[in-house]
């Protein structure tokens, strides 16, 4: 590697590597941010049709989990699953 390679890069520089990391993870929350508008609205509506829900079961707890399998491309029938996996995980150290 040449001198220059090693050199740190100063904060306030962007390197070009960096710009599309961080473009890639801007493209990446956007297209989480309409997965979650549109499976809330999905949610919404069979709630509506319902007349009621327990919140937490059918509305917070499904999205994260949603989002996370279609952004992947994963398939939804096993959201139970998945979601399984995520409470245990997230519930170790707790």
């Amino acid at each position: 590697m040449t001198e220059a390679a090693l050199e740190p890069v100063a904060p306030n520089v962007e390197h070009p590597r960096r710009r599309v990391l961080r473009i890639a993870a801007w493209l990446v929350g956007i297209l989480a941010l309409f997965v979650a508008l549109r499976l809330a609205g999905e949610l919404i509506d069979r709630v509506k049709s319902n007349g009621s829900c327990e919140f937490m079961a059918e509305i917070a707890e499904p999205i994260p989990v949603q989002v996370f399998l279609e952004i992947l491309g994963l398939p939804l029938e096993r959201q139970g699953e998945f979601r399984r996996i995520a409470k245990e995980h997230l519930s170790e150290g707790f």
